[in-house]
């Protein structure tokens, strides 16, 4: 939100932050305050997909994201190949008209992820 700000002193172009939002009421918020114009929420709707109709409906709770992690450190710092890897899976469910599954063992994701697209699943990427 810091770089948002900083951001709309310098242009006068719409911002969008995706990242970090789970509640509705945080995302309402940030907007009705004009810290920002539109909240992005790809993890959360990786989770639920009908999440937008849950929003405007009223019935949306808060999703739980919890974090991916194996509980070894050296593993777990690789954010990328565990975080993203795991949500791309879901999408791919998503894709196939199959529901998320937020239980994903993140051990079958890194070796789908390492079967499906070799060793550059340790490449640094974007997270």
């Amino acid at each position: 939100m810091e770089y948002a700000q900083k951001a709309q002193e310098l242009i006068s172009t719409p911002i969008v932050v995706t990242g970090g939002f789970r509640s509705q009421k945080g995302m309402e918020e940030a907007i009705a305050n004009g810290e920002i114009d539109m909240v992005g929420i790809a993890r959360p709707f990786v989770l639920v997909p009908d999440l937008a109709n849950r929003i405007f409906n009223g019935s949306y709770k808060t999703v739980d994201a919890k974090p991916i992690k194996t509980g070894i450190k050296l593993i777990d710092k690789s954010a990328s190949l565990l975080e993203i890897g795991w949500y791309e899976q879901q999408l791919a469910r998503i894709g196939k008209s199959k529901s998320p599954n937020p239980n994903h063992n993140v051990w079958v994701s890194i070796i789908q992820n390492v079967l499906e697209n070799g060793r550059s699943v340790f490449l640094r990427r974007r997270a």
